[in-house]
């Protein structure tokens, strides 16, 4: 089991052994450590398996060198089995493991839990076939998962760019262009106006409720939100739409619903991450909501163009991005504004694009996770011997 030294002794200079905590720094098979320990009192040899005995449980790399451990990993060593075989064994234990661990605070498995695990005994000539065998179909579904991701990361990089061209030049390729003085938009079509988001829209943000007066809580309550929820509903799946948690109180400054939300401080603030409200709800200090005024500017088509823009949002606070973003900074900020019947059509055009991508990565995400499973348990099968590796076609 892994013992953790004083945290002063831990260094970047590379004196001592590279450390391992926990298995942050595990890869797909051999660790990647980020600091280093001259004190390490646990220390895994070369080819030692190492498990992840706290949460997440059963995570399991091979160590490629000497590493010093913490109290988040144990290394097993093995005189009989290889330690290939037995990193694959741990894949297929990790049910199991994961079913014995115990905590409030964050699960865990013992040193003794881990002695206690059975695996087979297996001849040696038997052990380099089942790893060859493991190593070679594992080889093939992990080339397949790549291929996997990189068509998600093809289609995001699709959506983005059908984003970023509709919102700064419109949905006609033909349309007169015209040159604006700004760093992000260099051009945009003839007929459209270049302004201040805040002459087309009313900048709010919130407050904290006063939680430990109850009182203030008997007249009626009304959701109440922080950047968190923004940074956790903003997934491709539910793309803009987020439902604000938490209570306020019925005198709160209520933001209407299709307000779009922005994180100006706190976590995600960074990400300048945006979304569109979906109910009427109170916000925290953290946020900032444009409300637009509809005859002129449409809530989709802003949400598309800042949250397209979240890098050069992000710039506005400077160097310093523990900074957060102010309302002040964002009712300057200027944007491309169409026609209020173009904009509609935009965002309806970005709406049926993003939800056709949105069902082709979600298709795929669907494929990645069958072929996660079945590796797992091709990996389980063989080590149990429940396939033969050494049959046609292995």
């Amino acid at each position: 089991m892994g013992q953790s030294p004083n945290s002063n002794d831990y260094n970047l200079e590379e004196i001592g052994l590279p450390f391992l905590q926990g298995n942050a720094d595990f890869t797909k098979l051999h660790p990647r450590p980020r600091v280093w320990c001259d004190t390490a009192n646990a220390i895994a040899e070369k080819d030692d398996v190492l498990v992840s005995v706290r949460a997440p449980i059963g995570s399991v790399n091979i160590a490629d060198q000497a590493y010093g451990i913490g109290r988040g990993l144990c290394a097993i060593r093995s005189n009989s089995t290889l330690s290939t075989l037995l990193f694959y064994f741990f894949i297929a234990l990790n049910v199991e493991l994961n079913s014995i661990g115990t905590g409030s605070t964050y699960t865990a498995i013992s040193v003794d839990d881990v002695k206690n695990t059975h695996i087979l005994k297996i001849p040696l000539p038997e052990q380099h076939a089942i790893a060859d065998f493991i190593d070679r179909k594992t080889a093939q579904i992990d080339s397949l998962i790549e291929k996997k991701q990189r068509q998600i990361k093809l289609l995001q990089e699709h959506r983005t760019v059908l984003i970023n061209r509709a919102v700064t030049k419109g949905l006609n390729p033909d349309v007169p262009m015209k040159d604006v003085d700004n760093d992000w938009v260099h051009t945009i079509p003839e007929n459209w106006q270049f302004a201040k988001v805040s002459h087309f829209s009313e900048l709010r943000t919130g407050g904290t409720p006063r939680r430990n007066v109850p009182e203030y809580w008997e007249y009626g309550t009304i959701q109440w939100m922080t950047s968190g929820e923004v940074n956790q509903k903003l997934v491709y799946q539910t793309r803009s739409h987020i439902t604000a948690l938490g209570l306020g109180n019925s005198n709160a400054n209520v933001l209407p619903e299709n307000s779009v939300m922005m994180a100006l401080s706190g976590q995600g603030k960074t990400k300048a991450t945006v979304a569109i409200l979906k109910t009427f709800a109170a916000c925290s200090q953290s946020l900032a909501a444009f409300l637009c005024d509809e005859e002129r500017l449409h809530y989709r088509y802003l949400y598309y163009y800042l949250d397209r823009n979240y890098k050069n949002i992000r710039g506005l606070v400077g160097d310093n991005l523990r900074d957060g973003l102010s309302l002040s900074k964002l009712r300057d900020f200027r944007i491309p504004i169409p026609t209020i019947t173009e904009q509609h059509r935009i965002a309806d055009f970005l709406d049926t694009k993003s939800n056709q991508i949105d069902l082709q990565m979600e298709k795929i995400t669907k494929q990645i996770t069958y072929w996660k499973e079945y590796r797992t348990t091709l990996i389980s099968a063989a080590v149990t011997g429940k396939i033969d590796v050494h049959g046609e076609g292995s």
